[in-house]
Formats: C-alpha cells, structure tokens, sequence
C-alpha cells in the first residue's frame, strides 16, 4: 500500500507542478495593461484613432460630399481631425459626381467641416479639367476650394499655371489670382 501511496503523491505533485507552470505561463503572458498601452500609442493630444475612414456629409438626404482616408485622428481640444491619404468626392445637388480630391494628408475642421489637404493634392472635375498644387483649402460654407500656392490646370485642350485658385465646386467657375500663363491648343476639326 505504501507503493500506491507514494505514486499517488507523485502523481499528484506532478499534476499540481503543471498547474502551477501552467498558471506562470498565463499570468506572464496576461496583458491587464492593455488599455494603457494602446492609449500610449496613439500620438499626442489625440482623443480618438481610426483606420480606413469614410465619411459622408449629407444636406436633407443629399450627398454633398465624401471623405475617405486611411486614416484620421480626432482632438477635442482642437476641434480638428488630422487624415492621412485623402480621396474626397464632391456632389452636385442631385448627388452626382462633379469633382474629385486626392492628397498625401490634411485635417478637417470639426466645427465648420472644412478641409485642408496637402502634399500632391489633385482636383479633377467631370468637365475634363485637373487642378495641381501643394495645399487646398476646401471650404462647406461656400463649396469653394482654395489655395494661395502655384496652380497648374490641365485639360485636353489647355495648360494654365498661375498662383493663387478660387474653385467653386458647384459651377466650375475657377478663378487664378495671379502669375497666370496659359498655352491654349487648337482643337482638332476647327
């Protein structure tokens, strides 16, 4: 009896030994800081982080434009979100498409829904015409796009460049403020 005995206390050391290795195992590994450490990896003065972002700004059921980025973070106490690569589609009154926005980043401020875009920023409209320039300013009040950098303006039949754009996004009128040099080409069958 003493053999079964014995045995029996090894084996019961043997499996209260893996439980305990088991239990160092899962309390090493137990990650209760969790929340703390995601909210030190979120850069600073940022109160809300978001991946794969797509907004939509609606008046009485109509699209009047979309935001889509990779990313966008939100302050409070700035009242701006910061967006890193930018698409942005801009909406006739009917909700059909009438421009488009790409960029490198920009933030868009809370209050007033504007949007600042920077680095590579392209407008291109459905009228056939692209607009080239370092930083944009897009402004929901008016729905007027605007920079005081160099423009270029691209189309199939003309190459403008100037400094200084006044875009409204509903008419497609533009206006260069200054520097303005156009190369106008001859359409083909006149």
């Amino acid at each position: 009896m003493d053999k079964r005995v014995s045995v029996r206390n090894v084996l019961a050391f043997a499996i209260l030994g893996m439980v305990a290795v088991l239990f160092v195992v899962i309390f090493r590994n137990y990650r209760g800081d969790m929340p703390e450490a995601i909210i030190e990896a979120l850069p600073q003065n940022v109160d809300l982080s978001l991946k794969k972002v797509d907004y939509t700004e609606t008046r009485n059921g109509v699209r009047r434009w979309q935001l889509i980025a990779d990313s966008a973070d939100y302050s409070v106490k700035n009242a701006t979100t910061h967006i890193e690569n930018i698409h942005m589609t801009f909406f006739d009154k009917k909700g059909m498409d009438e421009a488009t926005l790409t960029a490198r980043n920009g933030e868009m401020h809370t209050e007033k829904r504007d949007v600042t875009a920077s680095g590579d920023v392209v407008v291109r409209t459905v009228n056939g015409y692209d607009f080239f320039s370092d930083s944009l300013l897009f402004s929901e009040s008016d729905r007027k796009i605007r920079t005081d950098d160099p423009v270029r303006i691209v189309s199939s039949q003309m190459k403008v460049s100037g400094e200084g754009l006044e875009f409204d996004v509903d008419s497609h009128k533009y206006l260069l403020r200054s520097k303005v040099r156009a190369l106008i080409t001859k359409s083909k069958g006149r």
